[in-house]
């Protein structure tokens, strides 16, 4: 007798049993969490840097790693995070937890354009787009302008559901009724990753 949870960062799960869906974590416990290890943050900056981490539950566990480990003043580590987002998602180490925000995203990353190449060409294009539902149609109807698999890929609705569904089953994405929404900081994260291989640096 007993219970099993499972936790993982893909879908598909519910024919194995109930599945419950993990979102961002309010501000108020955000705002207590980066506080219990780093009293000295006042609330304001700490509701500021959840705020600017999109309340991401180990983006702000990192926050607060780095804050006790540096003794950085919060307002100055907020300030890095504003003007060099994508560097400091990968600062900062949580107890037990050996990979990053960043680390976890580089191999979801790579392994999406692996599986499904024009999945992966979509979240690139993805990033350069507003934090919000970005109508799938934008794609569907303008091919044209889309390069190759991607471009065939959406003339075919059972491809480009897959391609989609692919973002989404690695947590690179959330399908809404108005479209596809990727989290700013992993736009960030992939911005960084384009321009790092525009001057020809690793990463």
């Amino acid at each position: 007798p007993g219970h099993v949870l499972v936790t993982t960062r893909h879908s598909g799960f519910k024919t194995l049993g109930p599945v419950r869906t993990l979102d961002v974590i309010h501000l108020d416990e955000a705002v207590a969490l980066i506080r219990k290890r780093v009293p000295a943050v006042t609330v304001e900056t700490a509701a500021a840097i959840a705020g600017e981490l999109g309340q991401l539950p180990l983006a702000v566990e990192q926050a607060a790693a780095f804050l006790d480990e540096t003794t950085m003043p919060g307002p100055e580590y907020l300030n890095l995070l504003k003007t060099r987002t994508a560097q400091m998602l990968g600062e900062g180490r949580v107890a037990g937890h050996q990979d990053t925000v960043a680390t976890l995203w580089e191999i979801s990353f790579d392994k999406v354009a692996e599986v499904n190449p024009a999945a992966g060409q979509l979240l690139d294009i993805c990033a350069y787009y507003a934090a919000e539902p970005i109508p799938l149609d934008l794609f569907t109807n303008h091919p044209d302008e889309l390069p190759e698999p991607l471009q065939s890929v959406v003339t075919d609705p059972l491809a480009f559901g897959k391609a989609v569904g692919t973002l989404v089953g690695y947590s690179l994405a959330t399908r809404t009724t108005d479209g596809l929404q990727v989290h700013r900081l992993i736009q960030a994260a992939l911005r960084a990753r384009h321009d790092a291989a525009s001057d020809g640096s690793p990463g």
